[in-house]
């Protein structure tokens, strides 16, 4: 648990974006994993003192950015957090509504009961308040109980739950830079996509609270569509079974690879972060862009 650099690049784009910070809590106590060039980029941005970034812990990483108060929660107090709850368990009536933004930085991949989670992430929101989750997808096996898909998000944090995603990213964290790629709902899009990627990759989510939670049962989108009497889309796996074992061969060597990659492509946008004269710039071609910021 803890910030990296996408997820410290995503809390100020989060800033930008006008998210309210006066009452922040962190699921779990988030550890400093900001490492240079984004430190230095940070600084020149908000003029932080470096010492600041150099803390083990995120707290004054936030206060910084301008954070009125920052609690930790977690289900133990061996890292010294300011709000002790198993998030597999609901949460008391005295932390409903009570945050403006609440931060997931690697903490959900942890919890085994992931709908009373990202249930009681919503309590906790206060109305109009918003939700960060940075979360593992592909090539993280092993590292917590799940990895997630992007509809799991969509559908968790979506208006049947009181919510709107405002921003949902794919990253890729290189050393010398970060890469992302804003990506739709499959709902909006309508129909399935895969991503297939050979580095590890981060899901973010950026979702405000518009109403009231609800108990959090939600479909995933293309099977709703189908009981709604529209037709899922046609798979063509019993055409491929039936062709000669060399065709099969090839089919998934290199043409399945192939149309995937194309797939990708016209789905995934890449995201413009630019970090110019102390101010950051996002470009953004679903979501729209966020303007000179600093």
């Amino acid at each position: 648990m803890g910030v990296d650099n996408i997820a410290a690049a995503m809390i100020l784009v989060s800033e930008a974006s006008g998210v309210n910070f006066e009452n922040v809590i962190t699921i779990g106590r988030q550890k400093n994993y900001i490492k240079n060039p984004l430190r230095k980029k940070i600084c020149s941005i908000k003029n932080f003192n470096e010492i600041c970034l150099e803390e083990a812990y995120i707290e004054s990483f936030l206060l910084e950015i301008g954070a009125g108060r920052v609690d930790s929660l977690d289900a133990s107090d061996y890292e010294g957090v300011s709000v002790l709850q198993d998030l597999n368990l609901p949460i008391p009536p005295e932390l409903k509504d009570r945050y403006s933004f609440v931060i997931d930085s690697g903490t959900m991949e942890h919890i085994l009961n992931v709908p009373a989670g990202l249930e009681n992430i919503r309590r906790m929101t206060a109305p109009g308040g918003h939700v960060l989750m940075v979360s593992p997808a592909n090539n993280w096996l092993g590292h917590g109980f799940y990895q997630f898909s992007p509809e799991l998000f969509f559908r968790s944090f979506g208006p049947e739950n009181g919510f709107q995603v405002e921003r949902c990213f794919v990253a890729f964290d290189g050393f010398f830079s970060l890469k992302f790629y804003s990506i739709p709902d499959p709902q909006v899009l309508g129909r399935r996509w895969h991503i297939s990627a050979k580095k590890r990759t981060s899901l973010i989510v950026l979702a405000r609270k518009t109403g009231d939670s609800s108990d959090g049962i939600v479909q995933q989108s293309d099977y709703a569509s189908a009981w709604e009497g529209k037709a899922l889309p046609k798979m063509s796996t019993h055409i491929l079974n039936k062709s000669p074992l060399i065709v099969q061969i090839l089919i998934n060597r290199f043409l399945r690879p192939l149309v995937y990659e194309m797939r990708n492509r016209r789905v995934m946008k890449e995201v413009k972060i630019t970090w110019r004269g102390g101010k950051i710039r996002m470009v953004d071609h679903y979501y729209g862009n966020i303007g000179d910021t600093g």
